[in-house]
């Protein structure tokens, strides 16, 4: 390959920030008083109704055993708050460390 056709991805992910190493044991309870049952299902973006949440929200309904993280928000949080069933969790807007413990946990 020419060195002349490599290029800095400049909209890369930091892996330095958002790595596995950042996990921190029973995080969403000690931060954010999350009792988790089951597994995590984590959702990070924007709360609107065109990313059709409400197929997420189904889904935890189906899987009441599983916990659900919602991160983010946006003018269809609101609606969400009204809709989600017990194992479901919206934590609002995350940057930096905390989203990279959210990611990683």
């Amino acid at each position: 390959m020419k060195a002349e056709k490599i290029r800095i991805f400049k909209r890369g992910v930091d892996t330095e920030l958002f790595n596995p190493a950042k996990r921190e044991e029973d995080y969403f309870k000690k931060h954010f008083n999350i009792p988790v049952k089951g597994r995590v299902i984590l959702y990070v973006g924007r709360g609107s109704k065109e990313k059709n949440l409400n197929t997420l929200l189904y889904c935890a309904k189906i899987f009441p055993e599983e916990t659900l993280i919602i991160v983010g928000d946006g003018p269809y949080r609101k609606e969400l708050e009204k809709k989600k069933t017990e194992n479901v969790y919206t934590l609002g807007y995350l940057t930096g460390k905390d989203l990279a413990k959210a990611y990683a946990s």
